[in-house]
């Protein structure tokens, strides 16, 4: 966005927050459609529909244009997340999602560890095949969810006056926001989502503009990143997992404080790699956890919602 119209920065990390309104919209009603159709079909739609996106992407030039599409991009990118996390709550028994949710994320992170350090070098030759790359992952991710995945959703028999009492429930949503012990735990867990939202949208341009860090180096700082969720993640989720959630949060918190402030302290690329260590292990100890809490949290014919909520604390 910022190269291709050559607007300020602030003008820029402005549009952010149309996609954070557009994803609290679109997350709200998507993932009460989950609940009540079913997680594969809105998935399917979503990879299809995000791929569309994407190719209109690598042609804009103006804000103009990068509103509208920042904002369908916020709707559609969380859409495949929220599935595979409630179906991954419908498949696994509350005592093991917790190694279930850090198996997941080994698996997606080995992906991010290579596709970083492969994107990079091209993005610095052409930002146009950045965008086509992506979109033909999407569209070749469309086949194995088609053909492979099953619908977990469970329809259970419900009275007369349960559906009436749903159909006064906006969705489901009220009863979420009088859910206390999830609200209270949203809070505090979306302030510690604050400086990971920082790293994760702002840094790439920070360490060019101000550190001469170009993006294939800045793809290998977020391999670190991924290299240690592959190669740690489970192992790290064997030993959290034997004390209390909310103990090993703010663990894992601590992690973040010291790898945050690494951050801020940098000057050179092996400071950085330092810094993105200490705040990986925080990820490490913080992600599967809250997870798995939250499902724990969900009743049955509300985790899509909840997991859509647990999505918006990031955004």
């Amino acid at each position: 966005m910022r190269e291709q119209t050559g607007a300020p920065l602030a003008s820029v990390t402005a549009l952010l927050a149309v996609q954070a309104v557009s994803s609290f919209i679109g997350t709200s009603v998507i993932s009460a459609l989950m609940d009540r159709f079913g997680r594969k079909n809105a998935m399917l739609v979503g990879l299809f529909a995000l791929s569309l996106v994407l190719l209109l992407m690598s042609g804009a030039t103006q804000l103009t244009q990068w509103a509208l599409l920042i904002a369908l991009y916020g709707v559609l990118q969380p859409v495949f997340f929220i599935g595979t996390n409630a179906m991954i709550a419908d498949l696994v028994l509350p005592e093991q999602r917790t190694e279930a949710y850090a198996i997941a994320r080994t698996v997606s992170n080995l992906s991010i560890a290579l596709g970083p350090a492969l994107a990079g070098t091209f993005i610095a030759q052409s930002q146009v095949f950045a965008y086509y790359a992506t979109t033909a992952i999407n569209l070749l991710l469309l086949i194995p969810v088609a053909w492979f995945l099953r619908e977990t959703l469970v329809r259970a028999e419900k009275s007369d006056s349960a559906h009436s009492a749903a159909a006064h429930d906006d969705g489901g949503f009220r009863a979420i926001l009088r859910d206390r012990p999830f609200v209270h735990f949203a809070l505090v867990f979306g302030l510690l989502e604050v400086g990971v939202a920082l790293v994760f949208n702002l840094l790439a341009v920070y360490v060019k503009e101000n550190f001469s860090i170009s993006e294939d180096q800045y793809g290998l700082l977020l391999a670190v990143n991924a290299g240690m969720v592959v190669f740690l993640q489970y192992a790290v989720t064997r030993v959290t997992r034997q004390y209390p959630p909310y103990l090993v949060l703010v663990a894992g918190a601590l992690f973040y404080v010291a790898g945050l402030s690494g951050l801020a302290l940098s000057l050179t690329m092996a400071h950085f790699v330092a810094a993105m260590v200490v705040l990986t292990l925080g990820e490490l100890i913080v992600s599967p956890t809250g997870t798995a809490l939250v499902a724990n949290m969900a009743p049955p014919e509300k985790r899509a919602r909840y997991m859509g909520v647990f999505a918006l604390l990031y955004t």
